[in-house]
Formats: structure tokens, sequence, C-alpha cells
């Protein structure tokens, strides 16, 4: 199994390529799963990484990347709110993009290589715990989502 380091990071790469498929069709649904996407990541950062980070690696680290958290996650919320065709979704969704890549960026250059160096034997086992975690998250995120905009799975045309 990889280790949580390179789980986190794997998850980097397919929020990035959902955000390639968003640019490419604009379509809700893939917005949709984009913010269960990060949001499960979030949640299971902050459950996970960030005590561990806070406590015994970088305490300021912590605290700006969970800024960076919960800026993301009112942007989210407001993404999540809005109907399917509204035209606030193309230019949220592009300052979403804006704001997770840099805290990727950090994150990868900073944060992961500095947890890595100081604590890297307590970082194993968890491994497990994220990828269980993140299926339980994002199923029921992405269930909300089609049960509040799509009830019988298909979005409307009359939205």
């Amino acid at each position: 199994m990889p280790t949580i380091i390179e789980l986190i990071k794997q998850d980097h790469r397919d929020v990035e390529s959902l955000f390639e498929e968003f640019q490419k069709t604009q379509d809700y649904m893939v917005a949709r799963k984009v913010c269960a996407e990060l949001t499960a990541h979030a949640l299971l950062e902050e459950e996970l990484l960030y005590p561990l980070l806070r406590q015994d690696v970088n305490k300021d680290e912590a605290e700006h990347a969970q800024e960076e958290h919960d800026e993301a996650k009112q942007l989210i919320a407001r993404i999540e709110a809005i109907a399917p065709n509204d035209p606030e979704l193309v230019p949220m969704m592009q300052k979403l993009e804006k704001g997770i890549s840099h805290h990727v960026e950090e994150e990868e250059s900073e944060v992961l290589p500095d947890m890595e160096r100081k604590v890297a034997d307590r970082l194993t086992d968890m491994e497990e715990i994220f990828v269980q975690r993140k299926e339980q998250l994002v199923q029921t995120l992405v269930d909300d989502a089609l049960e509040m905009y799509a009830p019988d799975g298909e979005l409307s045309d009359e939205e």
C-alpha cells in the first residue's frame, strides 16, 4: 500500500484531473465531484495530519494550511449552494482551482517534506484509515449532491 504522503499526493493529482475535466466540460456534476473530493481530502488532512503537523513539526505551517482549507471550504459552500446553470459557477471554480493549486504547491514543497523528515515514523499505519475514511466521505458527499440536484439521477433541463 502507498504511504500516507503518496496517498495525499495522489489525491492532489486526482483533483487536478477533475479541474481539467471541468475546464473542458463546465459540467456542474464535475464541479460537485471536485467539491466532494476536496471536502473529503481536507477533512482527512485535518483529522490525520494537521494535529501531528501542529504539535510536532511546524505550528505556523499547520495554521497556514488550515487557513487555506477554511478559504476553500467557504468557496466550496458557495459553489454547492448555486444552481447548476448559474453563470458564477465557472469563475468560482477558477478561483477554487487557483487557491487549491497554491495550497498543493506549498504542501508538496514544504509541509509534506517537513513531515517526512521530522515524524516519518508516526505517519505509518495511517494509510488504511485514510483510504477507508476517504471512501466513506466521498461516497456520502457525492450521494448527497446527486440526491439534491438529481433525485432521479439526471439533472433537469428546466433548471
